[in-house]
């Protein structure tokens, strides 16, 4: 909103266009936003273990960097996949 200096009245379109530019850093990583404005961001996959004192931990398995919307997958071939629920796209 700084940045267009609080005019939306255009619908939004300037609005759009700043944020389809904007990054910045987190303390898991840098985040930005894709063309539909949803984030790209690392994720972090745990697991849950039981720690020395017998009390759950999340023990970090693996940080999967910059996801996007489509997990990776080019956009054309992800819309091919129909549309996601729990079983779509399989998780191999």
């Amino acid at each position: 909103l700084d940045q267009v200096g609080g005019d939306v009245s255009d619908g939004g379109k300037k609005l759009r266009d700043a944020l389809s530019k904007l990054s910045f850093d987190t303390p898991t990583g840098k985040v930005s936003l894709d063309k539909n404005r949803n984030a790209i961001a690392d994720i972090f996959l745990t697991e849950v273990t039981e720690g020395a004192d017998g009390n759950l931990l999340n023990k970090l398995v693996k940080v999967v960097p910059q996801v996007n919307q489509t997990l990776g997958i080019p956009e054309d071939e992800f819309m091919k996949l129909g549309a996601v629920n729990r079983d779509n796209p399989s998780c191999p």
